[in-house]
């Protein structure tokens, strides 16, 4: 099995799945906050200086519900659009889908994709996403 760095792995993941954007986020005890702190894609730069807070935007509920969000399917598009208007602005997304990654029942992390352009994420684009998050969970428990 070949061995990525966690940046590797989102540029493969943005690539493989065909997305604009891909970013990871994962817990900053330092500050008690959740931060993104790599990403694919990125135009600004800006997702460094981002938190991603559980329940708000797509990334959040995410955490919070611990399921696949997807923007373009979910009833509340528009609430998540605004919550995450920081990320989404600068990068240009039209749409997002985050997932996230899990060790045991342990979130340990927030995968996000993001399309530029408007449209529906196809059902082979989520699978991909849902699929990273699961290998990138057996990369964490093989580190520890």
């Amino acid at each position: 099995m070949e061995v990525l760095s966690l940046s590797e792995a989102i540029d493969r993941l943005r690539a493989d799945i065909g997305c604009d954007f891909a970013a990871f986020a994962q817990p900053d005890p330092a500050h008690a906050a959740w931060r993104w702190t790599h990403a694919s894609g990125s135009e600004s730069g800006r997702y460094l200086r981002l938190t991603v807070r559980p329940g708000r935007g797509v990334a959040g509920i995410a955490l919070l519900t611990g399921r696949l969000v997807a923007s373009d399917r979910h009833r509340y598009a528009a609430d998540l659009r605004k919550d995450d208007a920081p990320l989404w602005i600068p990068e240009r997304l039209e749409s997002a889908a985050a997932v996230p990654v899990r060790l045991g029942k342990q979130r340990t992390a927030v995968l996000l994709i993001g399309r530029r352009d408007p449209g529906p994420f196809a059902p082979g684009q989520l699978e991909g996403l849902q699929e990273a998050a699961e290998r990138l969970a057996l990369l964490f428990a093989a580190a520890q």
